[in-house]
């Protein structure tokens, strides 16, 4: 198969805005009945070869203060688009899921796709819930389940609350209060490289059931504001970071899944 013909929800998020032209986009809400999906999906004008699942409530915050909708929208609006690939014979599903799932690593460690599991978010708590039901689901269902662990995304459409975002507008700003987290160290990609590699993993011939969506690079998120202040001509010497509150973890690098 060419994999030719993909179709993926969450277009228009801060991934799913560079995925390919030629991607259909699925539109129905993830509250919506599965029977919304199947007819969004038989109106396509040939069935997908695979389905890339973007779509989700991804703020941190906006989860915890609304956990019944983060559910619905998280778990089984993931649940029902899969339910709806199986039911037209679409014959892979990729799940977009997050490095978030994981444990704590220690400093230095890369995260593998064997690394224990263990959220410390509800945000976390609910794509591995989802991981879990939908790996349950494809044992009694022709459609492949892919899940893709994506790790921290540099993306100019994130929306308010996510790490770029804020420092574009604290550089707007002129705003040099204390960042929390200033020295942690992450593993940043930029949007357009995990679309790319999303494509490549749902068209891969023998793709691995699980794969970490992530660069292998070891970057701080100093160095990330530094570049964004530097871009509106401020000083990046001025930035420090916040102590007095918890900036997360200070280290989480993934060891990304060859992709081909």
């Amino acid at each position: 198969m060419k994999w030719d013909n993909i179709a993926a929800t969450g277009t228009t998020g801060s991934i799913g805005s560079f995925l390919p032209n030629t991607v259909s986009a699925l539109k129905t809400r993830l509250e919506d009945p599965l029977e919304l999906r199947i007819q969004e999906l038989q109106a396509l004008p040939t069935t997908p070869d695979g389905l890339i699942h973007l779509a989700a409530m991804t703020s941190l915050p906006e989860c915890a203060k609304d956990p019944e909708l983060a559910r619905e929208r998280n778990v089984m609006g993931a649940l029902k688009w899969y339910q709806a690939a199986k039911e037209i014979g679409i014959p892979r599903f990729l799940f977009v899921s997050t490095s978030h799932v994981y444990a704590p690593s220690r400093i230095g460690e890369k995260v593998t796709t064997q690394h224990p599991l263990k959220p410390k978010s509800f945000y976390g708590e609910l794509k591995l819930e989802a991981e879990e039901l939908l790996q349950k689901e494809s044992l009694k269902s022709s459609c492949e389940l892919l899940i893709a662990r994506v790790f921290s995304v540099l993306s100019p459409i994130m929306r308010p609350g996510f790490l770029l975002t804020g420092l574009h507008n604290r550089a707007i700003a002129k705003d040099y209060s204390p960042i929390p987290g200033l020295n942690n160290v992450r593993d940043f990609l930029a949007a357009d490289e995990v679309a790319d590699k999303l494509m490549a993993y749902i068209k891969m011939s023998t793709p691995p059931p699980i794969a970490n969506i992530c660069s292998g690079k070891e970057t701080t998120v100093r160095q990330i504001a530094e570049e964004v202040f530097k871009e509106h001509h401020l000083d990046p010497n001025k930035l420090v970071m916040d102590r007095s509150v918890s900036g997360g973890d200070p280290y989480i690098v993934g060891e990304p899944t060859k992709i081909f």
